[in-house]
């Protein structure tokens, strides 16, 4: 099982997220697998699902990935959301509002078709690391004109509480200037579902024993229960 790596604000590694692990339990209990999780920097993982060395977890899907995985059911969905600072928002209702702005990415991270087709077209993408208080900071400084982040939370409000925290961070303290915040759009730019994944040529029926027991653990509540719990 490959899966990206997450990092802590200080650049360290982070154990794997408990909700997943938590998910991953109630598949191989149904389904008789066992997952050995391999954890790697997000582009490493995807280039070693690419060449076919594993089942990956937490990949969205586009045209031209499902044109090399075989994807299971959605496992369950994260919205992805554009924040600014408080004094230079603008209103937002699709990819066009983005039109000659700067869209801070996390690197190897696509965010859909749409997103993919219109990048260095109709905005700039600026990639950086998934460290979010770097990223906050450049967005400070007006490096980036929005930032995309991912979060499971539906509500605007509560992304904006999580994300403003981070203002106690020092060096995003002072890259603010004084009354300034940081505004999320209340439209996110879509709902992305999370799948599992594997190279077409080396699936030997493993999507279709996960589909079976995915749609299980949805119909009986197991994931939505992980999901709230861990939230």
């Amino acid at each position: 099982m490959l899966v990206g790596e997450l990092k802590n604000e200080q650049g360290n590694p982070v154990p794997l997220l408990k909700e997943w692990r938590r998910i991953f339990d109630v598949l191989e209990r149904d389904t008789g697998l066992g997952f050995d999780v391999h954890i790697y920097p997000w582009p490493r993982a995807l280039a070693y699902a690419r060449d076919g060395d594993g089942l990956i977890f937490g990949l969205a899907k586009t045209r031209e990935r499902s044109q090399v995985f075989h994807f299971s059911e959605p496992v369950f969905a994260s919205y992805v959301w554009l924040v600014t600072r408080s004094d230079v928002s603008f209103p937002f209702s699709g990819v066009a509002d983005l039109q000659g702005k700067s869209v801070g990415v996390v690197r190897g991270v696509s965010y859909g078709d749409e997103f993919e087709q219109n990048k260095n077209k109709v905005f700039k993408l600026e990639e950086d690391n998934a460290s979010l208080s770097s990223r906050l900071q450049k967005l400070a400084r007006k490096r980036m004109d929005v930032m995309l982040f991912s979060h499971r939370e539906s509500n605007p409000d509560e992304v904006a509480a999580i994300i403003n925290k981070f203002i106690t961070d020092e060096m995003v303290e002072q890259s603010l200037p004084p009354g300034t915040a940081f505004t999320v759009l209340r439209k996110p730019l879509q709902a992305v579902d999370i799948y599992f994944a594997i190279k077409a040529e080396k699936d030997d029926g493993i999507i279709d024993r996960l589909n079976t027991s995915i749609t299980r653990a949805k119909k009986n509540g197991d994931i939505a229960r992980i999901l709230r719990e861990t939230n």
